[in-house]
């Protein structure tokens, strides 16, 4: 069921779903595990370095790492499933292993908390190509480069353990096992420089395209469910719907021996983040979508730039 299934099904009360009163699973403690062992991983590399034409030149790199018994939280899910899964508590046995985690309130019967403790049941799974494309040449009196950095992500799967699920979180804003949780099917950063003398200039380019909700991820998703999650705002890993891109420029002067003045500025045209976690159909009131770094998830906060257009000046001394 992925992340978000267990604030879907493990709801207690009337009303199933995060924005349900009584909705989630409840705090989670985080606990400590005397008996854990290191972990295993497997790494895998390929690279490629080729001059394209004048001036040009190319590096590609495939990777592949995969972490067996990886120490990470056990997901909400895996604990749920433990205990109301008719594969592992057949009888319904309420003192079963998952089931002694769990803890509702007395009162009413909501989710209170719920005990989580780190294993080494994980295993993930990341792989990806980086491609580096440079071009450099020498005009108006100085140096002209130009730096692109490709990522292209051909997968992010997790398993929280040998009976779970394995999840592909590629294309979608959800995770588990305390990984990334932006797994972007891609992304670019360029740089372009001009220095002549003791002067530089650089402009910086970041595109980020649009993502969907964790809840489009594999196995989890299905048609219904993915589009569901997209008019409603995602939940807990919410999607962007737009692309989203942002200019930084700076310049530099050299003097003395050792002295260096810059001057940027960040966020040059003042690009707001994009909306997200709307949900029209929310009852009794729709809820309206918001700018990431209001009250949007924080899992999205460290791509989008919430400040807007800001200076800064910086003075470095060499000794």
């Amino acid at each position: 069921m992925g992340t978000l299934g267990a604030s879907t099904y493990y709801t207690a009360g009337p009303g199933q779903g995060t924005n349900a009163p009584n909705g989630g699973t409840g705090i989670q403690n985080q606990l400590g595990n005397p008996d854990l062992q290191q972990e295993d991983a497997g790494t895998w590399t390929l690279g490629l370095v080729a001059n394209l034409a004048k001036n040009w030149t190319v590096a590609v790199d495939y990777y592949k790492i995969e972490i067996k018994q990886m120490i990470a939280l056990e997901g909400t899910d895996s604990v749920y499933g433990r205990c109301l899964s008719l594969a592992s508590n057949p009888t319904g046995d309420s003192t079963a292993p998952g089931c002694a985690q769990i803890f509702r309130d007395p009162t009413n019967g909501n989710a209170a908390n719920i005990d989580l403790p780190y294993t080494n049941k994980g295993r993930a799974e990341v792989e990806g190509v980086d491609i580096n494309l440079n071009w450099s040449t020498m005009a108006l009196g100085g140096s002209f480069s130009l730096n692109s950095v490709m990522n292209y992500n051909l997968g992010s799967k997790t398993q929280d353990g040998p009976a779970s699920p394995t999840f592909d979180w590629a294309g979608t804003s959800g995770c588990a096992l305390q990984i990334q949780c932006q797994g972007y099917d891609y992304r670019i950063f360029t740089t372009v420089n001009y220095f002549r003398g003791a002067w530089g200039l650089s402009l910086r380019h970041q595109f980020w395209p649009s993502i969907q909700a964790g809840a489009c991820a594999t196995p989890l998703s299905t048609p219904t469910a993915c589009v569901t999650a997209e008019q409603t705002g995602g939940g807990a890993s919410p999607g962007v719907k737009s692309s989203y891109q942002l200019f930084s420029l700076s310049g530099q002067y050299r003097f003395g021996s050792k002295y260096t003045l810059r001057v940027g500025i960040d966020n040059l045209f003042d690009k707001d983040p994009p909306l997200v976690g709307g949900n029209p159909t929310q009852q009794p009131f729709a809820l309206p979508d918001t700018h990431i770094g209001g009250f949007a998830p924080a899992v999205l906060l460290s791509t989008y730039d919430p400040l807007g257009r800001r200076g800064f000046v910086a003075f470095q001394m060499d000794f």
